[in-house]
């Protein structure tokens, strides 16, 4: 079997070698994107072939060298640290960012489909990204370290979190596999190696993704919200054995304690799963994989490498919000879940945004806080998803271009994105680049964002994201453990728990529009559907959680 992976590792080796003879760096977004799903899969196959020679450990760093390239630079850069410079070369770096930056803004930064760029400003940014290119590289001259090298597979193990386990996801045309890798693990071996077979993740005509794909496009033509809860189902329970069944029994073959923290860094399209919430039929019970493990995610390891170090400057000392709340009026329970949600934040730390000019005081205050709130609409474009929109009034969309124009999230911790669609961020080329809202956060400096895969219900959003914020400011919890249990504990909730019994929050959202509760008798769980909870995830870092306890035997 060495003997024809070896020669088929060489070819993609070589095949990646000349792709990379073209400065990937240089030239509009559009042909960033471009060159680099050139060579994506090639890094992929080979990552693969080192899978199948017994060289794990090197198949990692393959495959992150060609997973979300455009997005990895863009980290790395903004966050080089220029403190090892002399001060002449460490001034030039900072005036060559912002030039860069100036010339992107001015080109219409992520818009190539609306007409060619303009020649010149298409010359000037080139040679903007060719003189950062230059500082950067004497740069490396006087500190290696100022921009890190690429990640390596010691480098991953570091990122595994605290108690629980780091799963990486390879998935190719010749095979795909999980690296499973448990807190404690101090090289990748065999044993970390888990094969993924099952037909549904060979491409077939009614695969996993290309069905998932399918659903979407039919709930984009009917509007249909019980279709789209069978679509949600069927795709769950199919992941489940395709996916998450032979990478949960490694977990539970190591011991790793249930509720303990997994970050999952998918591959490709399964970007745009809920793989979190997977199930299985157990003694005629549903159990969602969220039921055994508090999951995360992050579009590469080196994103993830760069919003720890981003963590780990710390939150100001007082946690402060600014909140965006529905511009256009038309949601029901937006305002009253921003006020259930201030609740949990020290007084005079809030800040909401005027209804009738949000957009000067999102730019002008971002940088002045800790979190992010953002609930209102938002507009999925499944053409371009770089033109993916925040809507911060009738006529006013909030895009990417604008997100890294606009914006410096430097101190921002966490932005939520209690809006739909916000996390569907691999449409443009879903074997490779990771764009769109989520993308677009990390870059400008964010350390983590939430955000949501489908359209999101308005009233059990409410109730949700309250109850997150309460869990992560008032119980200390880290952000995607106070997630995880939140959404456990609105799809377990009863009518009546929802009602009166609830904590305040609660009980001004649920009486707020009272004709909103849904038909049925008072210990129906109106919520139990994934439909309502299993569209929000987190990608980034967190704090790692607390160790859980050993499941019993």
């Amino acid at each position: 079997e060495r003997a024809a992976w070896q020669p088929a590792f060489d070819a993609y080796r070589l095949a990646v070698e000349v792709v990379e003879t073209t400065d990937t760096a240089l030239g509009t977004p559009a042909s960033q994107l471009a060159r680099a799903a050139e060579s994506a899969q090639q890094y992929a196959r080979a990552a693969y072939c080192l899978l199948r020679l017994g060289r794990p450990g090197e198949s990692i760093e393959w495959l992150e060298r060609g997973r979300a390239r455009v997005l990895n630079r863009a980290l790395t850069v903004r966050d080089a640290d220029l403190s090892g410079l002399d001060e002449p070369l460490r001034a030039e770096v900072g005036r060559a960012r912002a030039q860069l930056g100036a010339v992107a803004a001015r080109l219409g930064f992520f818009t190539w489909d609306r007409g060619a760029p303009d020649p010149e400003l298409s010359r000037q940014l080139i040679a903007a990204q060719t003189r950062l290119g230059d500082l950067l590289q004497a740069a490396r001259a006087q500190d290696p370290g100022v921009v890190p090298a690429d990640l390596t597979a010691s480098d991953a193990l570091a990122l595994i979190p605290r108690g629980g386990a780091l799963v990486v996801l390879l998935v190719t045309d010749g095979g795909s596999a999980a690296l499973v890798l448990p807190d404690g693990t101090r090289t990748v071996g065999g044993e970390h190696v888990v094969a993924l077979a099952h037909p549904d993740l060979a491409g077939s005509a009614d695969g996993l993704l290309r069905g998932w794909l399918l659903a979407h496009l039919r709930r984009l033509g009917t509007r249909s919200i019980p279709d789209w809860k069978r679509a949600v189902e069927d795709v769950t329970r199919r992941a489940w054995d395709a996916l998450v069944a032979p990478i949960h029994a490694r977990l539970a073959a190591v011991g790793l304690p249930v509720g303990s923290p997994v970050t999952i860094v998918p591959h490709g399209g399964l970007g745009l799963l809920p793989v979190h919430a997977a199930w299985r039929e157990e003694h005629g019970t549903r159990r969602y994989f969220a039921d055994d493990y508090t999951v995360s995610y992050a579009p590469s390891l080196t994103t993830l490498q760069v919003c720890r170090a981003r963590s780990r400057t710390g939150p100001a000392a007082t946690p402060s919000l600014l909140a965006v709340v529905d511009p256009t009026a038309t949601l029901r329970y937006a305002a009253t879940e921003v006020d259930a949600i201030t609740r949990s934040f020290p007084p005079g730390s809030t800040l909401t945004t005027p209804i009738d000019d949000p957009w000067a005081s999102l730019v002008g205050q971002a940088r002045q806080h800790s979190y992010l709130h953002f609930a209102c609409h938002a507009t999925h474009d499944w053409q371009d998803p770089t033109r993916s929109a925040l809507t911060l009034g009738p006529a006013l969309q909030f895009n990417s271009a604008e997100i890294l124009t606009f914006l410096d999230l430097t101190a921002v911790r966490m932005v939520t994105l209690s809006a739909c669609e916000t996390g569907i961020a691999t449409t443009w080329n879903p074997a490779t680049e990771v764009v769109g809202l989520p993308a677009a956060f990390l870059e400008a400096g964010a350390a983590a964002v939430t955000s949501t895969l489908w359209p999101v219900d308005d009233r059990s959003t409410a109730i949700l994201m309250t109850d997150v914020y309460r869990r992560h400011l008032d119980n200390g919890e880290d952000f995607a453990t106070a997630l995880h249990e939140a959404q456990r504990r609105l799809r377990t909730a009863t009518h009546d728990q929802l009602g009166p019994a609830t904590p305040p929050a609660d009980r001004a959202i649920t009486a707020h529009r009272p004709d909103a509760r849904e038909p049925g008798l008072p210990d129906e769980h109106p919520f139990r559907h994934p439909y309502y909870w299993a569209a929000f995830t987190v990608s980034g870092y967190l704090s790692d959680p607390p160790v859980g306890e050993a499941p019993s035997a």
